[in-house]
């Protein structure tokens, strides 16, 4: 993740040093919707402060695929670059400032600042790498998926509900709670 919160905060620092760009600070509640599937991505945030996360509906359950924290970039990228309806949802899990760039805003910060555009290469080979990750993810066990998760991110499960977790781990909440207590962290 730090090559990724430092994306964030070098573009956040280009936004301020470039003020033609005038990004907006936004706030949401927690639930609030920023990107529906089946809608094109208009908007790139920098998470400041708060939770979101990626979902993916299979017609039948919403699978959380990524969690996204403070200094992330957050969008969908094929969506917001090409213009083309999002195969997945954005959603706040908190209450979340973020500071929105719209796609106007972030082509002008590509052809001012060249360096932006190194910075979204990086983002995106950064993403891609995610995503094959994500793939390889179904062949591992939820406890192996858990304990990843924990790994790398271990403030993350305090921000989620269980439901999310489960979700993110492919499991049902009650699995989520039988597994925690046969790992140790629950009595």
């Amino acid at each position: 993740m730090p090559q990724e919160q430092n994306l964030g905060r070098r573009l956040r620092q280009i936004c301020a040093a470039t003020p033609a760009i005038n990004a907006q600070i936004r706030h949401f509640a927690a639930g609030t919707v920023l990107l529906q599937a089946g809608d094109v991505a208009t908007a790139l945030y920098l998470v400041n402060r708060g939770c979101l996360r990626m979902i993916y509906n299979d017609g039948e359950h919403d699978i959380t695929l990524k969690f996204f924290t403070e200094d992330q970039a957050v969008s969908s990228f094929a969506s917001f670059y090409n213009q083309v309806p999002s195969a997945f949802s954005l959603v706040c899990v908190e209450d979340v400032e973020l500071l929105e760039l719209r796609r106007t805003q972030v082509m002008q910060m590509i052809e001012q600042r060249p360096e932006v555009l190194r910075l979204a290469m990086d983002a995106l080979s950064k993403r891609l790498g995610e995503y094959t990750l994500l793939l390889a993810r179904a062949k591992t066990t939820p406890e192996e998926r858990y304990q990843q998760l924990v790994l790398t991110s271990p403030a993350i499960e305090q921000r989620l509900t269980q439901s999310m977790l489960a979700s993110y781990l492919g499991i049902s909440p009650v699995s989520l709670s039988r597994m925690r207590k046969r790992l140790g962290i629950i009595k």
